[in-house]
């Protein structure tokens, strides 16, 4: 009996996590996460990974949740130190892709992008972000590098569809960011998007 061919599912689940550095405990809990079926995550970014070289990024993946369970899913990284930024894209093996490679390597391990195709030719441009905390120097990354990266994947990739996670350390109120809020205040209208500058506004379908 032939094999059925594969169907990309009719919606993806994305997460997105700043680590704040992927040491053993934590890299262990968030390989065996992805693999748990009762709560899985298609696709993953991660931010602040910590991860000096793509050979500790590789070293990371074969470990995956312990010994003998490497993570067989799909991954896109971005270097940065030993204590300071690294950025990934993982992808759930359950998503049996066509196709995947990486698009754009941020030097300073702030931006991982990767182009993803799925059966039935779903093409997916992903980016995982982590942009400075320091208000010009924000700036100054969202209008040069990420700004750069996100024009050479969309022309490279005309037709895909853009997915963005990340860590942009940027708030509507500075009162949302300082963990005092005693009342929730009301959503924006239209579901909300973060611009270049850090206002926050919709978001087009």
């Amino acid at each position: 009996m032939a094999a059925q061919p594969h169907t990309a599912p009719s919606c993806l689940s994305f997460g997105t996590l700043n680590v704040n550095g992927l040491g053993v405990r934590k890299r262990h809990a968030l390989f065996g996460g992805l693999a748990d079926v009762r709560r899985r995550v298609d696709v993953m970014f991660l931010q602040e990974t910590h991860h000096p070289s793509q050979q500790a990024a590789d070293a990371w993946v074969q470990e995956g949740a312990g010994p003998g369970l490497p993570f067989r899913g799909l991954s896109a990284w971005a270097a940065g130190s030993g204590r300071s930024c690294g950025a990934a894209v993982l992808v759930g093996r359950h998503l049996h892709a066509e196709a995947f490679e990486r698009v754009h390597v941020c030097p300073e391990g702030r931006i991982a992008g990767a182009v993803l195709t799925l059966p039935g030719d779903n093409t997916y441009l992903l980016y995982s972000v982590y942009a400075p905390c320091v208000g010009v120097e924000r700036a100054a990354f969202f209008a040069g590098p990420l700004r750069a990266a996100l024009g050479d994947g969309v022309r490279r990739h005309p037709g895909a569809r853009l997915v963005l996670g990340g860590d942009f350390n940027c708030v509507e109120s500075v009162l949302l960011d300082a963990g005092t809020l005693t009342s929730t205040p009301p959503p924006l209208a239209g579901g909300g998007g973060v611009g270049p500058s850090g206002e926050a506004g919709d978001v087009p379908p």
